[in-house]
């Protein structure tokens, strides 16, 4: 994968309210997707890295940040945001970014946002939660999904929340056999319709048009579950084959 290390030189600002000010303010946009969890199987890949922050990312970023705060009461103030040197991981065939960061110390909650350049703009992800090692329990694992695909290529995707249903963010990723994700989506309900955009309230891969699996070929599928704040509560990870003739069923 390819890896893209950050840096600050002296002369760069550490503030994000000050980086951010380089910037006309037109060209200046908060709508970055961005979430951050620390499910066991992630820290297995970055020797005790146990914090994973994933960002949308279209495919001219450059200059990808990651902005840490340690106050959590106040979210807008960006004077509070101080730029991390921190290298990020392009995953995904470039749709997302990884940071992968270590628990701090004082066992602290912290704000996390995430900012790149794409062309002349600016873009700046909202605030989301990075819990504490104390606050924080692993990531469970979602439960009772069922995939039922259809002679015509649709897939039927339905889970449950682990003993959590909330209406939160799910971030559904589908792959192919080269591993290279061609559907990447949010929803805010237990299921996605594969490929109705209907009901998701985000579209990574909108190059996507009128797609179809293909009888029995193979092919996986992850989901995660986010909360309101950002955090990674539930996480699912399957292969699966198009088999129009059976429902497959994953209880964990």
């Amino acid at each position: 994968m390819k890896r893209i290390q950050l840096y600050s030189t002296p002369t760069s600002p550490s503030q994000l309210a000050e980086y951010i000010g380089y910037f006309n303010s037109e060209k200046t946009t908060n709508n970055v997707w961005l979430h951050a969890g620390n499910h066991p199987a992630f820290e297995r890949e970055t020797d005790q890295r146990q914090i994973h922050i994933r960002v949308s990312l279209p495919i001219n970023a450059s200059d990808i940040q990651l902005h840490i705060c340690d106050s959590v009461q106040y979210q807008d103030s960006l004077e509070l945001f101080r730029t991390s040197n921190q290298e990020v991981q392009i995953e995904s065939g470039g749709l997302f970014g990884k940071f992968a960061i270590k628990y701090t110390n004082d066992n602290r909650p912290r704000l996390a946002r995430v900012s790149f350049l794409a062309g002349d703009s600016l873009y700046i992800s909202p605030s989301i939660v990075l819990r504490s090692d104390i606050q924080s329990t692993n990531t469970k694992f979602i439960t009772d999904l069922e995939i039922e695909t259809t002679s015509g290529g649709r897939a039927y995707i339905n889970w449950s929340g682990a003993g959590i249903d909330e209406p939160w963010k799910n971030l559904v990723i589908i792959k192919d056999q080269t591993g290279i994700p061609f559907c990447a989506v949010e929803t805010d309900n237990l299921s996605f319709l594969f490929h109705n955009l209907r009901n998701v309230t985000k579209n990574f891969t909108p190059t996507l048009s009128d797609a179809r699996l293909q009888e029995g070929q193979a092919y996986s599928l992850a989901i995660y579950r986010n909360d309101n704040a950002g955090w990674m509560r539930n996480f699912i990870e399957v292969g699966f084959v198009a088999d129009s003739t059976k429902t497959q069923i994953f209880n964990d």
